[in-house]
């Protein structure tokens, strides 16, 4: 059972994913906070300080490369860890991706949930 202090913030904009990423988590014993575009995972951030952030890259307002950026020039917002959690697997993505500092660049249609629950909590030390 994870760590219930860890806090994953998941930026995702698609409706059943966010609900399945938040009950795969909530059982597996994380606090868990869903953001749908850019704009919203930037104020979550700034508000919410989580343990780590599973980033999608296609979202509306803001890409996740744009988010990835404006995390970087904020010294608060630097610290806190990204796994990217995408569609988009070809290289220069996956390259721009390590470029912006994740720590993690997973294709989703690689991986099931339960896996990239079990990645968040290895990281995590959970």
């Amino acid at each position: 059972m994870a760590n219930e202090s860890s806090l994953v913030l998941v930026a995702e904009d698609d409706g059943l994913l966010q609900k399945v990423f938040r009950t795969k988590f909530e059982k597996a014993g994380y606090r868990v906070i869903v953001t749908g575009d850019g704009e919203e995972t930037m104020e979550a951030l700034r508000n919410n300080h989580p343990d780590i952030l599973l980033l999608d890259i296609r979202m509306p307002k803001k890409d996740g490369f744009q988010v990835l950026g404006e995390m970087k020039k904020d010294p608060k917002l630097s610290e806190v860890p990204v796994m990217i959690l995408s569609n988009l697997s070809q290289d220069p993505d996956i390259e721009t991706g390590q470029a912006l500092g994740a720590i993690d660049y997973i294709v989703k249609s690689d991986v099931g949930i339960a896996d990239v629950v079990k990645k968040v909590g290895e990281y995590l030390g959970n």
